[in-house]
């Protein structure tokens, strides 16, 4: 794998005990993070098939439904830390290790809000949710505190380069559960509450193989620095209003389909914002690999190399949105079965805003440096009442494309919002920031040269992503 010579994490790091690896350049990373997500995009397709066969439209639907409800309470309980991270250690204000000390007092506040949540929820619907059994919604939400850690703590890993300690964690973790839902399958006890006991399962596995990565085990204590963790609050809790709004604006749309239309309209749907949302795996590459830049960089530079990723990201996800587009009806036929084909219709209103909402991710990190949480948080929310209120309209309407439709324009709101900011805040003119340069020729050409699979073939040679 590629790396840059003689660049080393920076001290705080190696004063916590964290590995200290050489940090590879952009492109490198880029393609690398991209390889591990094309190989965990394969099993999840896999996946998917063998549940959406085995459950039907229904019963894929049931397992959705408290799967997002646990990701709304993960989203819920982790206070945004891991941004507010981003902003500390960028200002040079603390070291990874009180960082990490403070995720995990953090986490272990969360771990108990979740326990009580749990209960109080059960105790008030001890039939369930939403049709979901109360065993099944058990499993789901048993993985919530461990989640909320994992979270804080890949972060930690993102801004001191170790992308490949966090791509390995990943691929591992989506290989466990690829064969453990190939093994259920084969003998016959693929149910609902199979599905999501082996996703919570492997959320667990997740968080203790990122801890590992992490360092040494005495990281992992949770620790109290009242300064740090008044400071990490203050901006966390700031910008995660905004965070919480763009869970909503994601994936409020399952409640409301689940409100107006069932668990099967909540099946359909969800298949086509999986398959469109796919697209991410090769946009997040980019963002991934630009954020400890963005982090360490000057504000010019960074902005330059903001507005740089948001061109590749917009290309790449509509020559990606087009494929996908082009090869929906077949291979949703194929892989899903005629019951699924209903979703096709509701894809292709979703793929615009996916590849609007490919710009937003690269926009965000650049902004967090300026220290406008609420102004962040103002611009998604007003995005996620667009989509409630769409969404209140439209599915009456039109079910399914409706939702997708309500999605579509709430993602345009936000990215369009976002990327104007950056652009003002640059110092770049419009057109210089937006306008694709022979630059960006010749580095995609690079990128398409190495090929997801050409950091394996080529070992340790570096390949550089121009920053200018």
């Amino acid at each position: 794998m590629g790396q840059a010579t003689g660049a080393r994490l920076p001290t705080k790091a190696c004063h916590m005990g964290i590995v200290n690896e050489d940090r590879p350049d952009m492109l490198t990373t880029s393609m690398e993070t991209f390889t591990v997500r094309l190989v965990m995009a394969a099993l999840g397709v896999g996946i998917s098939i063998l549940i959406a066969r085995t459950l039907g439209p229904e019963g894929r639907g049931a397992y959705v439904y408290p799967v997002v409800l646990a990701s709304m309470l993960i989203t819920t309980l982790h206070a945004s830390l891991e941004q507010a991270n981003v902003h500390l250690f960028s200002g040079q204000r603390y070291s990874l290790a009180d960082l990490a000390a403070n995720s995990g007092f953090v986490a272990s506040v969360a771990a108990g809000i979740s326990l009580l949540v749990t209960v109080v929820s059960l105790g008030i619907r001890p039939a369930g949710v939403g049709g979901v059994p109360p065993a099944v919604l058990l499993a789901a939400l048993m993985v919530v505190p461990f989640n909320v850690h994992q979270i804080h703590l890949t972060g930690l890993l993102q801004i001191t380069h170790r992308m490949r300690a966090v791509n390995r964690v990943a691929l591992v973790s989506a290989s466990v559960q690829a064969c453990a839902i190939g093994i259920f399958a084969m003998v016959g006890r693929l149910t609902v509450l199979a599905v999501v006991s082996i996703a919570s399962g492997v959320g667990a596995l997740h968080w203790a193989l990122t801890a590992r990565a992490l360092g040494e085990p005495t990281l992992l204590l949770p620790r109290c620095i009242p300064e740090l963790l008044r400071r990490s609050l203050r901006f966390g809790l700031s910008l995660h209003l905004g965070l919480v709004m763009v869970f909503l604006q994601l994936r409020a749309d399952v409640f409301l389909l689940e409100r107006f239309s069932g668990l099967a309209a909540v099946g359909l749907y969800t298949l086509a914002v999986v398959a469109a949302e796919s697209i991410w795996m090769i946009t997040d590459a980019v963002a991934v690999a630009c954020l400890p830049h963005q982090v360490e960089s000057s504000a010019a530079e960074s902005g330059r190399i903001t507005l740089r990723a948001c061109r590749f990201n917009f290309f790449l996800a509509l020559l990606a949105g087009a494929s996908l587009a082009l090869v929906s009806y077949p291979a949703v036929r194929l892989a899903y079965g005629v019951p699924f084909l209903p979703a096709i219709p509701a894809l292709l209103a979703l793929l615009p805003g996916v590849v609007c909402y490919s710009v937003q991710r690269v926009c965000g990190a650049y902004l967090l440096r300026l220290n406008h949480p609420l102004r962040m948080s103002g611009i998604l929310g007003g995005a996620v009442i667009l989509n409630i209120a769409l969404n209140l309209v439209w599915i009456p309407r039109w079910g399914i494309v409706g939702a997708a439709l309500a999605s579509t324009a709430s993602y345009a709101l936000s990215a369009a919002l976002f990327l104007t900011w950056a652009v003002r805040v640059s110092g770049l003119r419009l057109w210089e920031a937006i306008a694709w340069v022979p630059e960006d020729t010749r580095t995609l050409r690079r990128a398409l040269k190495i090929g997801p699979w050409g950091w394996f073939r080529r070992g340790r040679q570096e390949y550089t992503f121009p920053r200018a």
